[in-house]
């Protein structure tokens, strides 16, 4: 495997690393927020910085925390997208969804579940349902998202086509902003959206439910694709 990283200079390197070592593995950068990859926003002649990406401050790494004064749970979010006319859920596992998700729609039978091996399948899969007037919805990992981009370049915005992603945001700080995360893959979700003019709507409690239904709604009448990126593991109800 060939890296392309950014050394602690801001010079670009190349390094060879052995089949099944990561980046991660082999060499960690210093600099604090970049999740311990040679690739950082952090690190001095990265561009990411001016694009609005560059890493938290802080003299330290950042650490989760738990807020108590917020609650998220499937029941409400399985009910709007039902009530937006979704039949059909693709999905590759995420954890951050799982239980109170994936697991109950799996067992709804108003909802049909169909599992895919890589994520950016969904979206030739969702585009030919929508060309049969059905609607669907893509359940996957900010990971998985990412790894979409170009079906999601080519398919949703450059066709228009109305594909309505559901991303969890793994390993988010549920106490700070998904840009102002110390995790550099949760940080730049956000900002690549509104590069590719797709519509996003963060979805961190129960409160925040309300942005689904007519989302999706606006999806399918205007034809182009919506995001909602759920902020924290939703609760089973």
């Amino acid at each position: 495997m060939i890296v392309l990283a950014f050394s602690e200079l801001g010079k670009p390197h190349y390094g060879r690393l052995p089949y099944g070592r990561s980046a991660r593995a082999d060499r960690p950068c210093g600099p604090p927020g970049c999740g311990g990859f040679r690739f950082c926003p952090s690190v001095p002649g990265n561009h990411a910085g001016s694009l609005g990406l560059a890493g938290p401050t802080g003299s330290g790494p950042t650490v989760a925390s738990e807020d108590t004064t917020a609650a998220l749970h499937g029941g409400p979010i399985i009910a709007a997208i039902k009530e937006a006319g979704i039949e059909y859920v693709l999905s590759v596992p995420d954890i951050t969804t799982a239980a109170g998700l994936l697991k109950p729609i799996a067992e709804d039978n108003a909802l049909r579940l169909i599992r895919v091996s890589k994520e950016d399948e969904c979206l030739g899969i969702a585009m030919g349902l929508a060309m049969c007037d059905k609607r669907a919805l893509i359940l996957v990992q900010h990971t998985g998202l990412l790894d979409s981009i170009n079906a999601l370049g080519g398919i949703a915005v450059e066709f228009k086509q109305p594909i309505c992603f559901m991303v969890g945001l793994l390993e988010r700080e549920v106490d700070r902003p998904p840009r102002q995360s110390g995790r550099f893959r949760i940080r730049i979700v956000e900002p690549i959206l509104d590069v590719m003019g797709i519509p996003h709507h963060l979805v961190d409690s129960d409160g925040d439910v309300g942005v689904i239904r007519p989302g999706i709604e606006a999806a399918y009448r205007d034809n182009w694709p919506v995001a909602f990126l759920i902020g924290r593991p939703p609760a089973a109800s």
